[in-house]
Protein backbone atom coordinates (compact mmCIF):
# COMPACT_ATOMS: atom_id res chain seq x y z
CA UNK A 1 0.00 0.00 0.00
CA UNK A 2 1.57 3.52 -1.22
CA UNK A 3 0.50 6.43 0.67
CA UNK A 4 0.51 9.75 -0.75
CA UNK A 5 0.97 13.05 1.42
CA UNK A 6 -0.34 16.25 0.13
CA UNK A 7 0.50 19.45 1.49
CA UNK A 8 -1.76 22.06 1.68
CA UNK A 9 -1.80 26.17 3.38
CA UNK A 10 -5.04 27.34 4.20
CA UNK A 11 -2.91 29.77 6.99
CA UNK A 12 0.42 31.95 8.11
CA UNK A 13 1.11 30.88 11.43
CA UNK A 14 3.48 33.31 12.17
CA UNK A 15 4.86 32.57 15.69
CA UNK A 16 3.43 29.63 17.98
CA UNK A 17 0.64 31.99 18.99
CA UNK A 18 -1.20 33.31 16.60
CA UNK A 19 -1.74 33.07 12.63
CA UNK A 20 -3.06 35.17 9.68
CA UNK A 21 -4.88 34.00 6.39
CA UNK A 22 -2.14 33.40 3.79
CA UNK A 23 -1.04 36.33 1.25
CA UNK A 24 -2.91 33.18 -1.52
CA UNK A 25 -5.73 33.70 -0.28
CA UNK A 26 -5.82 37.13 0.37
CA UNK A 27 -5.13 37.85 -3.02
CA UNK A 28 -7.07 35.95 -4.17
CA UNK A 29 -10.01 37.44 -2.63
CA UNK A 30 -8.84 41.30 -3.18
CA UNK A 31 -8.38 40.36 -7.12
CA UNK A 32 -12.48 39.35 -7.54
CA UNK A 33 -13.54 42.23 -9.79
CA UNK A 34 -17.24 43.70 -8.85
CA UNK A 35 -19.61 41.01 -8.98
CA UNK A 36 -22.20 41.78 -12.25
CA UNK A 37 -24.52 39.05 -11.70
CA UNK A 38 -25.85 36.88 -8.64
CA UNK A 39 -23.89 34.44 -8.89
CA UNK A 40 -20.50 36.57 -8.50
CA UNK A 41 -21.95 38.15 -4.97
CA UNK A 42 -22.04 33.95 -3.81
CA UNK A 43 -19.06 33.52 -5.39
CA UNK A 44 -17.01 36.63 -3.75
CA UNK A 45 -19.38 35.91 0.03
CA UNK A 46 -18.30 32.36 -0.49
CA UNK A 47 -14.22 33.67 -0.91
CA UNK A 48 -14.80 35.54 2.19
CA UNK A 49 -16.66 33.49 4.12
CA UNK A 50 -13.82 31.19 4.40
CA UNK A 51 -11.84 33.94 6.67
CA UNK A 52 -14.70 35.53 8.46
CA UNK A 53 -13.24 34.60 11.48
CA UNK A 54 -10.94 37.21 11.25
CA UNK A 55 -13.36 39.75 10.53
CA UNK A 56 -15.50 41.30 13.64
CA UNK A 57 -19.08 41.71 12.38
CA UNK A 58 -18.90 39.79 9.31
CA UNK A 59 -22.48 38.93 8.91
CA UNK A 60 -23.51 42.31 9.52
CA UNK A 61 -21.06 43.83 7.64
CA UNK A 62 -22.13 41.23 4.61
CA UNK A 63 -25.94 41.71 4.73
CA UNK A 64 -26.32 44.15 1.93
CA UNK A 65 -24.69 41.56 -0.72
CA UNK A 66 -26.86 38.58 1.00
CA UNK A 67 -29.52 40.08 0.61
CA UNK A 68 -28.88 40.00 -3.00
CA UNK A 69 -28.59 36.32 -3.23
CA UNK A 70 -32.74 36.12 -1.80
CA UNK A 71 -35.06 35.03 -3.78
CA UNK A 72 -37.39 37.54 -5.30
CA UNK A 73 -34.91 40.27 -4.99
CA UNK A 74 -33.70 42.19 -8.22
CA UNK A 75 -30.08 42.29 -8.75
CA UNK A 76 -29.35 46.27 -8.35
CA UNK A 77 -25.75 47.27 -7.59
CA UNK A 78 -26.01 50.41 -5.75
CA UNK A 79 -23.74 52.68 -3.46
CA UNK A 80 -24.47 50.29 -0.60
CA UNK A 81 -23.33 47.35 -2.12
CA UNK A 82 -20.26 48.64 -3.38
CA UNK A 83 -19.18 49.93 0.12
CA UNK A 84 -19.72 46.65 1.59
CA UNK A 85 -17.64 44.97 -1.11
CA UNK A 86 -15.11 47.40 -0.88
CA UNK A 87 -15.17 46.82 2.97
CA UNK A 88 -14.88 43.22 2.82
CA UNK A 89 -11.68 43.84 0.77
CA UNK A 90 -9.86 46.00 3.29
CA UNK A 91 -10.98 44.13 6.15
CA UNK A 92 -9.01 40.67 4.65
CA UNK A 93 -5.95 42.76 3.76
CA UNK A 94 -5.94 44.57 7.20
CA UNK A 95 -4.32 41.09 8.90
CA UNK A 96 -6.19 40.90 11.96
CA UNK A 97 -4.10 38.55 13.90
CA UNK A 98 -5.78 35.71 16.21
CA UNK A 99 -4.25 33.78 18.56
CA UNK A 100 -4.33 30.65 20.10
CA UNK A 101 -6.38 29.55 22.78
CA UNK A 102 -4.35 28.88 26.13
CA UNK A 103 -6.37 26.42 27.98
CA UNK A 104 -4.28 27.13 31.07
CA UNK A 105 -6.61 31.05 31.25
CA UNK A 106 -10.01 32.23 31.15
CA UNK A 107 -12.03 33.11 28.35
CA UNK A 108 -13.76 35.79 28.01
CA UNK A 109 -16.71 36.19 25.64
CA UNK A 110 -18.19 39.57 24.72
CA UNK A 111 -21.17 39.59 22.64
CA UNK A 112 -23.42 42.58 20.91
CA UNK A 113 -26.10 42.69 18.64
CA UNK A 114 -28.63 44.34 16.40
CA UNK A 115 -31.86 44.41 14.43
CA UNK A 116 -29.60 43.35 11.71
CA UNK A 117 -27.60 40.88 13.20
CA UNK A 118 -25.43 39.43 15.99
CA UNK A 119 -21.55 39.17 16.85
CA UNK A 120 -19.22 38.20 19.49
CA UNK A 121 -15.30 37.71 20.44
CA UNK A 122 -13.86 34.80 22.27
CA UNK A 123 -11.01 36.53 24.07
CA UNK A 124 -8.20 35.72 26.35
CA UNK A 125 -5.98 38.44 28.76
CA UNK A 126 -2.63 37.62 26.93
CA UNK A 127 0.55 40.05 25.27
CA UNK A 128 3.38 40.98 26.82
CA UNK A 129 1.54 42.85 29.91
CA UNK A 130 -1.00 40.30 30.41
CA UNK A 131 -3.61 42.67 30.42
CA UNK A 132 -4.30 43.25 26.83
CA UNK A 133 -7.42 41.11 25.61
CA UNK A 134 -6.29 39.38 22.45
CA UNK A 135 -8.98 37.44 19.94
CA UNK A 136 -9.28 33.59 19.54
CA UNK A 137 -12.13 33.92 17.10
CA UNK A 138 -15.24 35.99 15.73
CA UNK A 139 -18.53 34.88 15.41
CA UNK A 140 -21.51 36.64 13.44
CA UNK A 141 -24.77 35.92 11.65
CA UNK A 142 -27.41 38.06 10.47
CA UNK A 143 -31.22 37.60 12.22
CA UNK A 144 -33.86 36.08 10.40
CA UNK A 145 -36.55 38.69 9.26
CA UNK A 146 -38.60 37.24 12.04
CA UNK A 147 -36.32 37.51 14.47
CA UNK A 148 -35.72 41.26 13.61
CA UNK A 149 -39.05 41.76 15.00
CA UNK A 150 -38.49 40.13 18.72
CA UNK A 151 -37.43 42.81 21.45
CA UNK A 152 -34.49 44.11 22.08
CA UNK A 153 -33.48 42.05 25.23
CA UNK A 154 -34.38 38.78 23.96
CA UNK A 155 -31.90 39.52 20.54
CA UNK A 156 -29.07 40.40 22.78
CA UNK A 157 -29.89 36.95 24.91
CA UNK A 158 -30.00 35.26 21.78
CA UNK A 159 -26.73 36.82 21.44
CA UNK A 160 -25.25 35.70 24.49
CA UNK A 161 -26.79 32.27 23.89
CA UNK A 162 -25.53 32.11 20.03
CA UNK A 163 -22.16 33.10 21.32
CA UNK A 164 -21.64 30.98 23.90
CA UNK A 165 -22.50 27.78 21.52
CA UNK A 166 -20.20 28.94 18.80
CA UNK A 167 -17.29 29.00 21.38
CA UNK A 168 -17.99 26.10 23.06
CA UNK A 169 -15.57 23.92 21.37
CA UNK A 170 -13.05 26.46 23.38
CA UNK A 171 -15.33 27.22 26.45
CA UNK A 172 -15.82 23.32 26.89
CA UNK A 173 -12.34 22.06 26.95
CA UNK A 174 -11.30 24.80 29.34
CA UNK A 175 -12.80 22.93 32.22
CA UNK A 176 -12.54 26.51 34.10
CA UNK A 177 -15.94 27.52 34.82
CA UNK A 178 -15.69 29.62 32.07
CA UNK A 179 -19.02 30.79 32.27
CA UNK A 180 -20.04 31.82 36.46
CA UNK A 181 -20.45 35.49 36.23
CA UNK A 182 -17.07 36.34 38.22
CA UNK A 183 -19.25 39.20 39.85
CA UNK A 184 -21.85 36.64 41.30
CA UNK A 185 -18.36 35.30 43.53
CA UNK A 186 -20.79 34.55 47.19
CA UNK A 187 -20.01 32.54 49.74
CA UNK A 188 -22.80 30.33 51.33
CA UNK A 189 -23.30 32.56 53.99
CA UNK A 190 -24.41 35.61 52.12
CA UNK A 191 -27.08 33.57 50.22
CA UNK A 192 -30.05 33.12 51.98
CA UNK A 193 -31.84 29.59 51.16
CA UNK A 194 -34.64 31.27 49.75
Amino acid sequence: MCWRLIQSTFWSQNSTRWYVPTEVRVKSITDIEKPTNVTEVKSFLGACNFVRKHIAGYATIAEPLNELTRKGVDFKWEHPQQEVFDTLKKAVTSEPVLVFPDYEKPFHVFSDASQVGQGASLMQLGGADGKTYQVIAYVSRTLALSKRKWPAVQIELSAIISACGNSSRYLLIAGRDPLRPQALDFSTEEVSSK
